[in-house]
């Protein structure tokens, strides 16, 4: 079982037979077409500081942007220590805690060590792979291919 935090509206979601989603505020109405109706899936509003899961629920927990809005708050010392505990609870023993950031490793590095009871490793993929370049030019019309490089998206993968 997977639980996100956040909306993963553009990926696909394989080999897992129940997915849950939340987020703060209810910003996703077509959950079903998102979530492959029929399989367990859910949608839910929830604060990540007061995750209401039971202790060891979930194999995997992926972050996409959660992590990185903390580290732009004045309260990222008192609020990531929070968060990453949180998830770390919900983990089972051996489960995969996995972030998708901008923010490079030195940066990161400070911020898992706010959390000293999971181990994690540095996957890195530029964006054009990650996304591809058609990708990122629905979004950035007069993006050229020179403006993509040193665009990248760190992949950080914790373990319980």
């Amino acid at each position: 079982m997977v639980f996100i935090l956040k909306s993963i509206r553009r990926h696909r979601v394989m080999n897992y037979n129940s997915l849950k989603q939340f987020d703060i505020e209810r910003f996703i109405k077509r959950t079903d077409k998102i979530l492959f109706p029929g399989c367990g899936n859910s949608y839910q509003v929830m604060d990540c500081f007061d995750l209401s899961f039971d202790d060891n629920t979930f194999d995997s927990v992926i972050d996409k942007s959660t992590l990185d809005t903390f580290l732009c708050s004045e309260e990222m010392f008192a609020n990531i220590p929070r968060y990453l505990e949180g998830v770390h609870r919900v983990l089972k023993p051996g489960g995969s805690f996995l972030i998708v950031s901008f923010n490079p490793p030195d940066a990161m590095e400070m911020v898992f060590s706010l959390c000293e009871s999971m181990t994690y490793e540095l996957a890195l993929r530029h964006w054009e792979e990650m996304q591809g370049l058609e990708s990122l030019r629905e979004l950035y019309p007069d993006l050229s291919e020179e403006d993509t490089k040193g665009m990248y998206t760190y992949l950080y993968v914790l373990k319980n």
